[in-house]
C-alpha cells in the first residue's frame, strides 16, 4: 500500500496524521511489508538504498528524533517537500525500467520525479525515441525536460563520438537537474547503469590499461561537478548556470542488476521500450565487448559478469584505502606546514554535500614531494590537482608521469601547463624555505596570500648582472628571482603588457 496524506471523510486530522506517521515508520522499518517488494528489480533497488543510501533525505527521517528536526517535515510528521530527482530516460528497456521503478516507489520515498532526455541525433529514428519517450512520460504524468543536438555540436568536445555524446549527455542533465532542484536541495541525477554495462565499463579500462580508480568501475554514488567540467573540458558547458559551485550526485539504482531482470521486469508487466539499432554495431568497441567479448569469457565462466562485478567491488574499496593515505601524506607535505584539518581523498568529488568550493592553489614542499617513489608522487599529484579542479582526476597515467619527469629538476618559473586550466610553477629554495611546487588554475598567482607582494609604485634595487648570464638566480629580500637574458627576437608577442603577473620584461 502506498502512503496517502489526504484525509479520510470519517478521520480526524490527528488521526490522519498519526496513521500517516505509523505507516511512514513501518516502511522505514521494514520494506519487506509491502507486496511489491517480492519483485526481484524492487528488491534490489530497495536494497541498494538501504546499502549506500542513494538518497539521503531517507537515511535522515529514518529515525523519530531525526524526523522531527528534518527540514522534510513538521514536527507532526508531515511531509514538507519531496527529493527532486532527475531520471535521465533514453528510452531503452534499462532507462524505462529505472523511471516505472522510481515511479513506483517516489511516493513511499518521497521523491518528486523530473525526466530528462537528450536527442543526440545521430540516428535517423532518433526523433521517434524522443517522442517515445514523451508519450511515457505524459502517461505517467511527470514533468519533461528534453534537448535536441545540432549537426555538428558534439564536434566542439573532439575526441571520438562515444565520448563527445557523453559529455554533451552529461552536461544537459547537469543543466536540468541545478535548474529544477531547490537550492537547499543537492541536485540528484538517477542513472540506469546495470551490472552488465559495469561488466563492459571495467573490461574497456583493463583493455585501455587503467588503474585501479579505472578498474573499480563505476560507483553506486558519484559526483559530477559542472563547473569544472567548463574549466578542463572547453566552452560547452559555460552553459551551465552554477554560481554556487552546487555538485550533483549521480546515483545508479540499477547497477548490481543483471540485465535479463530489467526485461522480465519490462515484461512481467507488459511495458514497451525502444531499441537502438546502433546498440548492434560492433564497430563501437563496447558493443563487440558486449556481443563478442563477455560472451567468449562466459564460456569459461558462466557467472564471470558477477566476477566482474565483484572484482571491481574490492579495488574500490582498495582504492579508497590508498586514497586515505595519500590524502595524509599530501597534506604533511602542504606549505606552510598547517595543522588544519586533512581533506579527505573524496572530498574533491563529494557524494553527500551540496556544494564544492575548489581552491585556487595548492602549494606543496617539492623537496618532500620529490623524495616520494614515483608510483606515490603520481598519486599525490593526481590528488592535487583534483584539490584545484575536481574533475582532474582524470588526467591521464602519461600526463602525470610528464608531471612528475618536469618536476624532477625543475627550477624557478612558470606557469607550464597541465591540462586546461591547471597549470604548475616551482620557486626555490630561499634562506630555510624548501623548494616549492605550486598547482593552481590559470590566471591565479601560483603562491597566493601570505606570500611577497609588490604594493604599487614599490622599487626593489637589483645587483648588476652581466647580460652573458643568461639564467641568473638573483636574492632580494623575500624575494628569488630568475633573470634571462633574451634577444628581442626571442621576446614573446605580449613582452610590452605580459599576461602573466609575476613576468616583467626591461
Amino acid at each position: 500500500m502506498f502512503l496517502n496524506d489526504k484525509a479520510s471523510p470519517d478521520r480526524s486530522p490527528d488521526d490522519t496524521a498519526l496513521l500517516d506517521k505509523r505507516e511512514r515508520d513501518a516502511a522505514d522499518a521494514d520494506w519487506t511489508t509491502h507486496p511489491w517488494t517480492t519483485d526481484p528489480l524492487l528488491t534490489a533497488v530497495t536494497a541498494m538504498q538501504a546499502a549506500h543510501h542513494l538518497f539521503p533525505h531517507l537515511a535522515l527521517a529514518a529515525t523519530d528524533d531525526v524526523r522531527q528536526s528534518s527540514p522534510l517535515h513538521h514536527d507532526d510528521g508531515h511531509n514538507v517537500h519531496h527529493q527532486v530527482v532527475v531520471v535521465a530516460v533514453s528510452g531503452g528497456a534499462d532507462s524505462c525500467a529505472l523511471l516505472h521503478t522510481l515511479q513506483q516507489l517516489a511516493p513511499t520515498w518521497r521523491l518528486t520525479l523530473h525526466v530528462a532526455h537528450l536527442d543526440h541525433a545521430l540516428r535517423a529514428d532518433s526523433a521517434t525515441d524522443a517522442a517515445f519517450v514523451a508519450e511515457l512520460v505524459s502517461a505517467l504524468g511527470l514533468p519533461f525536460h528534453k534537448k535536441t543536438l545540432q549537426p555538428g555540436e558534439l564536434a566542439v568536445h573532439g575526441g571520438s563520438v562515444e565520448a563527445a555524446a557523453r559529455h554533451a549527455r552529461y552536461a544537459f542533465l547537469a543543466h536540468v537537474a541545478l535548474a529544477v532542484t531547490p537550492a537547499t536541495q543537492q541536485p540528484i541525477v538517477a542513472l540506469a547503469h546495470h551490472a552488465d554495462d559495469q561488466a563492459e565499463t571495467v573490461l574497456h579500462h583493463l583493455i585501455r590499461g587503467s588503474g585501479l580508480a579505472g578498474l573499480a568501475g563505476m560507483q553506486p554514488v558519484t559526483a559530477y561537478s559542472p563547473a569544472d567540467s567548463a574549466a578542463l573540458t572547453g566552452p560547452q558547458a559555460q552553459i551551465i548556470p552554477n554560481p554556487a559551485h552546487r555538485c550533483l550526485r549521480l546515483v545508479r539504482p540499477l547497477l548490481y542488476v543483471r540485465r535479463a531482470t530489467i526485461l522480465q521486469f519490462l515484461q512481467n508487466r507488459q511495458l514497451t521500450w525502444r531499441e537502438d539499432s546502433t546498440n548492434e554495431d560492433q564497430r563501437y568497441t563496447r558493443n563487440y565487448l558486449r556481443h563478442t567479448v563477455l560472451p567468449a569469457l562466459a564460456a569459461v565462466n558462466p557467472h564471470v559478469v558477477e566476477a566482474i562485478g565483484r572484482m571491481a567491488t574490492l579495488t574500490a574499496a582498495e582504492s579508497a584505502r590508498l586514497a586515505a593515505y595519500d590524502a595524509q601524506l599530501l597534506h604533511s607535505l602542504q606549505w606552510p606546514p598547517t595543522n588544519a584539518p586533512v581533506i579527505p581523498a573524496h572530498a574533491s568529488r563529494p557524494v553527500s554535500g551540496e556544494t564544492l568550493q575548489p581552491r585556487g592553489e595548492l602549494v606543496l614542499n617539492l623537496a618532500l614531494l620529490r623524495a616520494q617513489p614515483v608510483a606515490t608522487q603520481r598519486a599525490l599529484l593526481r590528488l592535487a590537482c583534483s584539490q584545484v579542479a575536481p574533475l582532474s582526476s582524470a588526467l591521464s597515467f602519461e600526463q602525470l608521469t610528464q608531471l612528475c619527469r618536469a618536476l624532477t629538476d625543475a627550477g624557478s618559473g612558470g606557469p607550464h601547463p597541465i591540462v586546461g586550466a591547471l597549470q604548475w610553477s616551482v620557486a626555490g629554495a630561499f634562506g630555510d624555505r624548501p623548494p616549492l611546487v605550486s598547482i593552481h588554475r590559470k590566471g591565479t598567482l601560483p603562491f597566493g596570500e601570505g606570500r611577497p607582494l609588490l604594493a604599487a609604485g614599490a622599487v626593489l634595487r637589483l645587483p648588476a648582472v652581466a647580460l652573458d648570464e643568461c639564467h641568473t638566480m638573483v636574492p632580494v629580500p623575500g624575494w628569488q628571482m630568475t633573470i634571462r637574458a633574451m634577444t628581442r627576437a626571442a621576446l614573446p608577442g605580449d613582452w610590452r603588457a605580459p599576461s602573466q603577473p609575476w613576468r616583467a620584461f626591461f
